[in-house]
């Protein structure tokens, strides 16, 4: 039986690894918060050319959010406009990293 040290160095490596996926495409993450403690609570911003994608990972209700916004000049996104929200349902190998893998791909091709 895993122990829950365990547990949350798996949980950060999977977001890491996501991260490594994403620059090899030359796509920025801004930023990424991650909370074990929290049901496994995480957001990601992803960049690239003047677009700032946004994740929310509620892993207590299973609902991812997507949101996006323009950059504009050397601001920071502010422009935030829901795109989608969508439901997961774990015990049926529903992932939400590997959805925003390949929503990120299919977003920015290279």
């Amino acid at each position: 039986m895993k122990r829950a040290s365990q547990h949350a160095a798996e949980f950060i490596k999977e977001l890491s690894q996501l991260v490594d996926r994403l620059a090899a495409r030359d796509i920025v993450v801004g930023s990424l918060h991650a909370e074990y403690s929290m049901f496994g609570h995480w957001q990601l911003v992803a960049q690239k050319h003047e677009e700032a994608v946004r994740f929310f990972w509620d892993a207590r209700d299973g609902y991812l959010t997507i949101e996006s916004s323009p950059i504009r000049g050397n601001s920071a996104p502010n422009e935030w406009t829901q795109e989608q929200l969508k439901g997961f349902d774990r015990v049926s190998g529903g992932d939400p990293v590997q959805f925003v893998d390949t929503y990120l791909r299919t977003r920015f091709p290279i």
